[in-house]
């Protein structure tokens, strides 16, 4: 099942419980019944195929399906025969986990009506996992989500999903934008206009409108040494005309080296990567792996031994000090990932080792210790804030959530290559390596 902007309607139509007897439904249909469906739920998404055809999808309310009892109908295409696979999710609140699933099958060959039903088993909710419907859920998956209904997923072979509220749906990127071999989408950001902006191991970024037109941004090398080893974009910001990107050099014989700083030329629909050293005040050259925004003009850079902020134009090295009461003693971290703010005193960042980063009021300074002071140890990855003073922190087998003077462990359970998190006002989204996505919902 995929989306194309354009893409015409599916072949298979599907009929509220109400529309099920009049004529514009047809009279060859498979009349699906909806057995333990849960009083919770809001909405009925339906993914059917005949035989080995890719699933199509549509959904339907629970209201659809109060007239005339819990029951809808799929109308086959004309002259086709088979068995019609039919799998069936509930769901509540326009978030991807669902309390119920289902399946059931009918042989639509020759004419007339059809009746199947489907048992729904019930499902945990909240915290839970949303891996079930039949799509392709991308490897080595990063997300961003600006509501429960607007999630973005994308990974390995350029494989981008998205969940819509009701429906979850592979959106195909035509070959003439991706290229071949298919890249790796290693961030991907989503900006008020609707766009979606993907970068990686690829010498372009994609955006995709909110239209579903995808694309293709070149990347022009400015101020780059000379290299053969190919880039490797690890993080994107992107607002209006606006955009930023981060990378790597990845050389196969000696591994990540020198960092890059990328920028978007709206006039030329381009981006030009500046290596970091080259970079006015700037004297350092090591692998960047995360970035955030306050602003437009207003960014912070973080990677293994290198923090840099720029603020209208001027870039500046920072540093985290191993004596943060005198600010003394400069040591290297190596982070992933940050949160920015306009004030610095709110600005987080994360890394290897379990390392977080703090701005004490003087200077950085870093710990490694959670709020029931245990060593937290496990490299951590991907941040996202809910508000400037409650922020979540994922890594390997870590779910952190972070309002005081320290991380607070949650989900201890949940254990995963956490590498992406989108951090919402009544909860969170992770993804793993492994493609898995995850919803937990929080209190304030």
């Amino acid at each position: 099942m995929s989306m194309r902007a354009g893409l015409a309607h599916t072949m298979m139509a599907l009929c509220a419980s109400s529309l099920i007897a009049q004529s514009g439904c047809g009279e060859h249909v498979l009349v699906v019944t909806l057995e333990n469906l849960s009083s919770e739920a809001t909405g009925i998404s339906t993914y059917f195929r005949i035989d080995q055809d890719s699933f199509r999808s549509t959904t339907l309310t629970t209201d659809q399906l109060s007239g005339a009892g819990l029951k809808f109908g799929i109308r086959p295409p004309e002259g086709r025969s088979g068995t019609l696979d039919v799998q069936v999710f509930s769901y509540k609140d326009s978030l991807p986990c669902a309390l119920n699933k289902g399946v059931t099958s009918a042989d639509v060959g020759g004419s007339g009506p059809l009746d199947a039903t489907a048992v729904l088993d019930q499902l945990p909710f909240g915290p839970c996992r949303a891996n079930d419907a039949p799509v392709s859920y991308p490897v080595d998956a990063k997300l961003w989500a600006s509501a429960p209904n607007n999630v973005w997923i994308a990974g390995k072979d350029a494989v981008v999903l998205h969940w819509d509220g009701s429906l979850f749906r592979n959106i195909v990127i035509p070959d003439s934008v991706t290229g071949s071999p298919k890249p790796t989408f290693r961030a991907i950001r989503g900006d008020s206009q609707g766009n979606i902006w993907l970068a990686g191991d690829a010498p372009f970024v994609v955006r995709i409108a909110a239209n579903g037109s995808a694309t293709r941004l070149p990347i022009q090398l400015g101020a780059v040494s000379s290299s053969t080893a190919p880039l490797l974009y690890q993080g994107i910001y992107a607002e209006g005309s606006a955009a930023w990107i981060v990378g790597t050099r990845n050389d196969p014989a000696s591994g990540l080296l020198g960092g890059f700083v990328g920028t978007f030329d709206p006039a030329r629909s381009e981006f030009v990567v500046t290596e970091t050293d080259k970079l006015p005040g700037v004297s350092s050259s090591y692998p960047l792996f995360g970035i955030d925004c306050a602003s437009s003009t207003d960014c912070w850079f973080v990677g293994s031994g290198l923090i840099l902020s720029v603020q209208n134009g001027i870039y500046k090295e920072q540093f985290v000090f191993s004596d943060g009461n005198t600010c003394t003693f400069k040591s290297s971290a190596d982070l992933r990932a940050v949160y920015a703010n306009s004030d610095i005193n709110l600005v987080k960042m994360i890394g290897a080792s379990g390392r977080y980063v703090f701005y004490n009021g003087k200077c950085f300074n870093s710990a490694t210790q959670d709020a029931a002071m245990r060593t937290i140890g496990s490299d951590l990855l991907a941040i996202s804030a809910r508000t400037s003073k409650d922020l979540i922190l994922v890594g390997t087998n870590a779910l952190y959530r972070w309002r005081a003077s320290a991380p607070e462990q949650i989900f201890p359970t949940e254990l995963a290559q956490w590498q992406s998190v989108s951090a919402l006002s009544a909860g969170f989204f992770v993804s793993a390596q492994t493609g898995r996505i995850f919803y937990a919902p929080l209190q304030p």
